[in-house]
């Protein structure tokens, strides 16, 4: 079993867990990408993530306080990854 996880805040945020690396590494990518956008850093070669993983990583973040949807600080990032940062 693999877990997807990234820090915040040197918070540990567990963003999955899975029997397939891949689908672990999908998760990190969309995690990073939301959470600091051009400064994700490298992120890992896989595949583009299915839509069940997108929303997985943005259900888990989402239950943050720091992203709570009643700000919508979240949302605006979320959205932004899904359909611009793959530019």
């Amino acid at each position: 079993m693999y877990e997807a996880n990234i820090m915040l805040d040197g918070q540990q945020i567990i963003l999955g867990k899975s029997h397939d690396a891949v689908t672990c590494a999908q998760m990190y990518n969309v995690g990073a990408q939301c959470l600091f956008r051009q400064f994700a850093g490298q992120l890992n070669c896989v595949p583009e993530p299915p839509l069940w993983i997108e929303f997985q990583v943005w259900k888990k973040m989402s239950s943050l306080h720091r992203f709570s949807e009643s700000n919508n600080q979240f949302a605006g990032l979320f959205i932004g990854y899904c359909r611009r940062c793959k530019s």
